[in-house]
């Protein structure tokens, strides 16, 4: 199976579709498994990114790097381990945190 990269950003289903996707490394050749694991890894890193990007665009777009970088490492750490979803939840509330705090400070506008 050929994986093709893309720079074109991908909603939280698409993700969990295309990792769900990718070839099952266990079930292939022996003699196969280290380049498979390797294009899997490459695959999913740019999922990742290109997820990332969505949210960004989605959840972020009025909030400075440093603050995007802070709010995706905090969501990453508090859902990752219960998937895409449930970090996609957590951004989304700590976005909506953030928010309210920088309103009141008059840093970041309300979000209509």
């Amino acid at each position: 199976m050929e994986i093709i990269m893309s720079s074109v950003p991908i909603t939280t289903q698409e993700i969990e579709e295309a990792v769900r996707a990718l070839p099952r490394v266990s079930e292939l050749p022996v003699g196969e498994r280290l380049a498979a694991r390797e294009a899997n890894r490459e695959a999913q890193a740019d999922l990742e990114n290109r997820w990332n990007q969505w949210m960004n665009a989605e959840y972020l777009h009025d909030f400075s790097a440093n603050t995007i970088d802070a709010l995706n490492s905090r969501a990453w750490d508090e859902g990752h381990s219960n998937g895409y979803a449930e970090v996609e939840r957590v951004l989304q509330e700590l976005a909506e945190f953030a928010r309210m705090i920088l309103s009141n400070e008059g840093g970041v506008p309300s979000r209509s």
